[in-house]
C-alpha cells in the first residue's frame, strides 16, 4: 500500500537525518574537548605569569570564558544522543524498557519547547547585537554576538537531537525495530 511506502521513505530520510546530525554532534563534541584543554592550558599560564612573573595576562579571563562556553554549548547533542544528561537515575533505571521510552518522549517534548524558546530569543538577541555593533568593554573588544552565537549553535543542534530522540522514542513505542540514533 502506498502508506507503507510512505513510511518507509520518511524512516530512511530520518535515518539519514539522525546519522548525518550524530555526525556533526561528535565533531562538535570534540571542539569542545579541545576548548577545555586549550582552557586548562591558558588557565595554567595564567597562574604561572600572575604567581611566579608577577605579570598577569589581561586577556586570558575573557577567552577563558568563550572557551568555557564553547566547552559547554557544543558538546549538548552528543552529551544526549550518548544519554549523559542529567537524570534521576535511581527512579529511572527502575523503568521498564517502554516505561523509559515515555519518560524520553515526556522529557522530549518539554526540551523541545525550552529549546524553542531559547532559540527564538537568542536569534533576536544575536541580531540585535550585530545590529548595533556591540562590543565587549574589554581589551580585546570582541563583538558580541559571535560568543552568542555559539550558544546559539549549541542549542539549535541540541533542539535537532531532540527532534531525533522524539522521533526514536515514537518508533519504539510504536512497536518497530528500526532504532534511529
Amino acid at each position: 500500500p502506498p502508506s507503507q511506502k510512505y513510511r518507509i521513505v520518511i524512516m530512511r530520510v530520518f535515518s539519514g537525518f539522525s546519522k548525518g546530525l550524530n555526525w556533526f554532534g561528535r565533531i562538535l563534541h570534540s571542539i569542545g574537548e579541545y576548548a577545555n584543554v586549550a582552557l586548562l592550558v591558558i588557565v595554567v599560564y595564567s597562574v604561572f605569569m600572575r604567581y611566579v612573573l608577577n605579570m598577569p595576562p589581561i586577556w586570558v579571563e575573557e577567552i577563558g570564558c568563550y572557551l568555557f562556553l564553547v566547552a559547554c554549548a557544543l558538546p549538548l547533542a552528543e552529551t544526549l544522543r550518548q544519554d549523559r544528561h542529567i537524570q534521576l537515575d535511581i527512579l529511572y533505571n527502575r523503568f521498564s524498557a517502554k516505561g523509559k521510552n515515555i519518560t524520553n518522549l515526556i522529557t522530549s517534548i518539554i526540551a523541545l519547547f525550552w529549546c524553542v524558546i531559547i532559540s527564538w530569543k537568542g536569534i533576536e538577541y544575536i541580531l540585535q547585537l550585530y545590529a548595533h555593533h556591540t562590543r565587549e568593554a574589554t581589551v580585546l573588544a570582541t563583538p558580541l554576538w559571535i560568543p552568542n552565537m555559539v550558544f546559539f549553535l549549541g542549542v539549535i543542534i541540541l533542539t535537532l537531537a531532540f527532534i531525533v530522540r522524539f522521533g526514536g522514542c515514537i518508533q519504539e513505542l510504536s512497536g518497530k525495530e528500526t532504532k534511529v540514533s
